[in-house]
């Protein structure tokens, strides 16, 4: 029996997103955007980065901050409180997204 090209790219393609679908949620591929009263800075030092998130929501928000090399671990800042992560200068930052 003959496969086209056709019928393999569509059956590498179901199988790749069933393979997604099964990963873990912290594995996902995609980001949320922290809520607007949780604000972000990002300083940049002679030899650091630094992010600090202040959370001026009436919630607490779970955040890491997304940079190369291994990004940071989850954290939780509840309600009117502020938390900051340090990292090397030469991992790039890209962004601070919710976990």
């Amino acid at each position: 029996m003959r496969t086209t090209w056709k019928v393999a790219a569509a059956a590498v393609t179901v199988a790749a997103g069933i393979g997604l679908a099964g990963l873990p949620a912290a594995a996902s591929t995609s980001m949320g955007y922290l809520p607007s009263c949780a604000k972000v800075k990002h300083t940049t030092g002679i030899t650091s980065q630094t992010v600090k998130v202040t959370n001026n929501c009436s919630y607490g928000v779970a955040w890491y901050v997304d940079k190369e090399g291994p990004n940071s671990v989850c954290f939780y800042t509840g309600p009117g409180r502020w938390q900051s992560h340090k990292w090397r200068k030469i991992d790039a930052y890209h962004g601070t997204f919710t976990c």
